[in-house]
């Protein structure tokens, strides 16, 4: 920036003091275990249709109203709670559906009717490494040999052949998932 254009800067600076700062004031503020989380140790955030924030946590996941928070955590007696203790990744889908990766070894779909989660056990034996809506918001599993798709009709994951027969292919097979595919 040369002379003139510091001259410039100065006089719009001055001049127009309201649009070189901020127009909104925001206030940060810090939820621990002490304040309801299960855990301190946050993976991931997702806001539903609904305004709900969906936090995945080491130990479980937690929904927050705006007031308080509901935990939902991982009992092994129990079939309808989260399939594993720790939810590292959380997403909302187009149809308001909130979709729960535990720590690598399978999904979890909440059942909003009955407040408790739907176990995908099928694919316990696999290695999920992701889960991802595309462009045009599909939902899309994704495994280090293999993709599935999430087929609404049928409420099943369907497996897509993406014509790769290489070991670790999750990040080809992660940027193939983001695009539209038919």
């Amino acid at each position: 920036m040369g002379k003139f254009g510091f001259i410039l800067f100065i006089l719009f600076y001055f001049l127009f003091p309201d649009l070189s700062v901020g127009q909104e004031n925001f206030a940060v503020k810090t939820f621990t275990t002490d304040q309801g989380l299960p855990h301190n140790h946050v993976f991931e955030i997702a806001q539903d249709q609904s305004g709900f924030l969906w936090i995945a946590t080491w130990d479980g996941l937690s929904r927050w109203n705006g007031y308080e928070f509901r935990n939902y955590y991982h009992n092994p007696k129990d079939s309808t709670s989260l399939l594993y203790f720790t939810a590292e990744q959380v997403l909302v889908d187009f149809a308001n559906q909130v979709w729960i990766m535990s720590a690598g070894t399978g999904l979890s779909l909440y059942d909003r009717k009955n407040e408790n989660f739907i176990r995908f056990l099928e694919l316990e034996d696999e290695q999920s490494t992701d889960i991802t809506l595309d462009l045009e918001n599909r939902l899309w599993l994704l495994f280090n040999h293999k993709i599935k798709k999430w087929n609404y009709q049928k409420k099943q994951f369907v497996l897509i052949d993406a014509g790769y027969e290489n070991e670790g292919l999750t990040n080809e097979i992660f940027q193939f998932a983001r695009f539209p595919l038919k």
